[in-house]
């Protein structure tokens, strides 16, 4: 009697040899990489809002918070941020300067807006954080807008 068992072992390693090279030759047809495909978009530029209605301070242990509310020119804007204004430099006379700016709408959310009915629905807050080391010598805070620069002195 002859043994086949060990020819169909055989037989089945060659054949798993075989396909494992076909595989890999057919994944290595080209050299060339394809590009990185970014899922998430690039967020939007935020712009200034319309003007500010109030500056308010707060004080943590070894900070100070500057509160910023203030007026957007359509509803739907998000992410409220007080920016460095020129590059974060202080002003002349002793002022930190900031811009008040959101994330507008995008287009397709935009178009279905509702016309606010109040400037109430506008209304936007933006807070940011100063440590104790940028306070040194810092008389207050001027906040820039679309509208005109807003001023309040500590």
């Amino acid at each position: 009697m002859r043994n086949f068992g060990g020819a169909l072992r055989r037989g089945g390693r060659g054949a798993m040899v075989a396909l494992l090279v076909i595989g890999l030759t057919a994944c290595s047809g080209s050299d060339e990489e394809e590009p990185a495909v970014d899922a998430t978009p690039p967020e939007p530029e935020k712009v200034l809002m319309q003007s500010v209605t109030a500056i308010d301070f707060g004080r943590t242990f070894d900070a100070v918070v500057i509160s910023v509310e203030g007026v957007a020119p359509g509803l739907g804007y998000q992410n409220p941020e007080l920016r460095n204004h020129a590059g974060g430099a202080r002003s002349q006379d002793g002022f930190g300067q900031f811009d008040l700016v959101a994330t507008p709408p995008d287009e397709e959310l935009a178009n279905t807006l509702p016309q606010a009915g109040s400037t109430n629905a506008l209304r936007i807050r933006a807070d940011r954080e100063l440590p104790a080391a940028v306070l040194q010598g810092l008389r207050g805070v001027r906040v820039f807008t679309e509208g005109g620069v807003a001023t309040r002195p500590f």
